[in-house]
């Protein structure tokens, strides 16, 4: 390919998307300042005991967006559409997957329990950049 032509393919696709958006997740979003203080105020709040703080302040902020955020608000959309769930975890674990894409979008998996089964899902939620609250919750199963 020659120099002209990469040129046009590198315009063609900063025009298409914001590069940010279209990184392999070389490095992880962070949360603007006010999204940072509402979740420390909701983890401050929920959390009575310094320990449980402590090891809250220990995990990613994909994993307190999740957690604090966007866990809520999926129990609410996952019910929703199968009322049987009794119980929905965005995971933590070895096969995390979880990456803040963006200030408002964090995307990752989890799963959802029905009686004694649990079924994985791909998660993208979003969050209000001004206030810090899930605003959005799309999921889907995994194979």
């Amino acid at each position: 390919m020659n120099t002209r032509m990469r040129i046009i393919l590198i315009t063609l696709l900063a025009m298409l998307c914001d590069f940010s958006m279209c990184s392999v997740y070389a490095t992880e979003a962070k949360l603007n300042p006010a999204q940072l203080n509402h979740l420390n105020e909701m983890i401050n709040t929920q959390l009575k005991e310094q320990t449980d703080r402590n090891i809250v302040y220990s995990w990613t902020e994909a994993q307190r967006v999740a957690e604090f955020f966007c866990r809520p608000l999926a129990q609410t959309v996952i019910k929703k559409r199968l009322s049987t769930v009794d119980k929905v975890v965005l995971d933590q674990g070895n096969e995390n997957e979880q990456r803040l894409i963006s200030p408002t979008i964090l995307e990752g998996n989890g799963q959802y329990r029905i009686g004694s089964d649990w079924t994985p899902f791909h998660f993208q939620c979003k969050i209000s950049e001004k206030t810090g609250e899930a605003i959005e919750f799309n999921f889907f199963k995994r194979n």
